[in-house]
């Protein structure tokens, strides 16, 4: 643990930049590459003899337990915070809903072990897969499902419509804090003292643009890693700019 979990990597358009994160990531999670003829290989093994680092190899594989979220700013929402985003691609890199909300409940259904029930009981109810439900009904949907599901808690729909406009005013705002506390915690679940949750930011530079706003989330977020991370949270970013120049 220490506070050289951050990193900045600039250059000029074409330099390489979004190569090299994906390279990064690929190497510190080891996604397996299948070859056009349906051949399976490590990515890691691959890379480190491709790019002679053949040692690393069974380094990273002893040392390090690793998740790897890539995220591309280019074209996102200007509502966005770079928090706000990091937190939706953790809960979609898990197969929870985007909406922040929603995903609390999921998890809370997959904590109490009634999951799957809550699987079946919205395809027997509704007619549809839980994944489609969500986009559109998951408000209705979730207020007869925690009576039917969790009675002991959820007696009537009132109690239930309690919970999830509770749910629903706690996370309308997510706080660099809170995502930095919650990567670290995914990181533990991977392994207690291997687990990495590294954050791959591709681009900050023309997200920023001149909002002294997203200059500060990102930095806050930076700052959290480093305070709330326990050296189990990596952040590095991309940028034409040098950091210097975004922020000075």
């Amino acid at each position: 643990p220490g506070e050289d979990v951050c990193a900045w990597v600039s250059g000029f358009f074409g330099s390489g930049k979004s190569h090299f994160l994906k390279v990064l990531g690929y190497l510190l999670e080891d996604r397996p590459l299948t070859w056009p003829g349906g051949t399976v290989v490590s990515s890691r093994e691959f890379l480190c003899q491709k790019l002679g680092l053949g040692s690393m190899a069974p380094i990273l594989a002893r040392e390090f337990d690793t998740r790897v979220l890539y995220i591309n700013l280019v074209n996102r929402e200007p509502r966005e915070t770079v928090s706000h985003l990091v937190y939706q691609t953790l809960l979609e890199s898990k197969g929870l809903s985007t909406q922040l909300w929603v995903a609390q409940w999921e998890e809370e259904f997959q904590s109490l072990g009634k999951w799957e029930a809550f699987l079946d009981w919205v395809k027997a109810r509704w007619g549809r897969p839980w994944e489609q439900e969500r986009r559109l009904n998951a408000y209705p949907v979730l207020l007869r499902a925690l009576v039917e599901l969790i009675p002991d808690k959820y007696r009537d729909e009132n109690l239930s419509r309690t919970a999830l406009d509770d749910s629903r005013h706690r996370f309308a705002e997510v706080r660099p804090g809170d995502v930095a506390l919650r990567l670290r915690r995914e990181a533990e679940s991977i392994h207690p003292t291997r687990g990495r949750i590294v954050v791959l930011i591709d681009e900050v530079g023309l997200y920023i643009g001149d909002s002294p706003d997203r200059v500060g989330d990102v930095r806050a977020l930076a700052e959290q890693v480093v305070a709330q991370g326990q050296g189990k949270v990596w952040l590095v970013a991309s940028a034409q700019e040098t950091l210097e120049d975004l922020v000075t």
